[in-house]
């Protein structure tokens, strides 16, 4: 974790991990933020892809879905109000992005997601959806060939509950 990362590299031990931020508001609090975006009518894939194209997948995942209707995000994005409020409607979320992934946890949204970076890649950010989707008991969300099985929503979100007290207790320390 980005924790122990930092633990190794200054030799503290005294290193608190603050979660994501969007973590910080419950899902009802971000649906008062969101701006209703007119879509195409239910039910509706919709994709948010930073890096490289993903058309393939995409299609392959459209296929297994059965939604016949996508709704792209572009890479340069839409304002927050339009896009949680377009992650939170969909029936299925494809991305590689770790802020979609966030959102899409919050409200419950089926995801799949796809690699940005090979494993390899020295510049690769794999590693922070790997380590979210472990912490959120997402399961493996990543395509293969199939759409993966929906997680245990109860779960992940009492998980997500964990984690706004974890982020909240930190700030207490840190700012009083």
């Amino acid at each position: 974790s980005g924790g122990e990362a930092v633990s190794l590299l200054t030799g503290r031990k005294d290193i608190l991990l603050a979660p994501y931020p969007v973590f910080l508001l419950a899902a009802d609090e971000w649906k008062a933020i969101a701006k209703s975006v007119a879509v195409r009518p239910l039910p509706y894939m919709l994709t948010y892809i930073v890096g490289p194209s993903k058309e393939k997948e995409i299609e392959d995942i459209r296929a297994l879905s059965g939604i016949s209707e996508l709704v792209s995000i572009p890479a340069e994005g839409v304002g927050i109000e339009e896009f949680i409020s377009l992650i939170e409607g969909a029936s299925i979320f494809v991305t590689d992005s770790f802020p979609g992934t966030a959102f899409a946890s919050i409200f419950s949204t089926d995801m799949v997601l796809l690699r940005r970076f090979q494993d390899d890649d020295p510049s690769s950010q794999n590693v922070r959806l790997y380590e979210l989707t472990r912490r959120l008991g997402l399961g493996d969300r990543f395509f293969g060939g199939s759409i993966p099985p929906s997680p245990d929503w109860d779960t992940v979100s009492e998980r997500i509950t964990d984690l706004r007290r974890s982020a909240l207790d930190i700030l207490k320390k840190t700012l009083l």
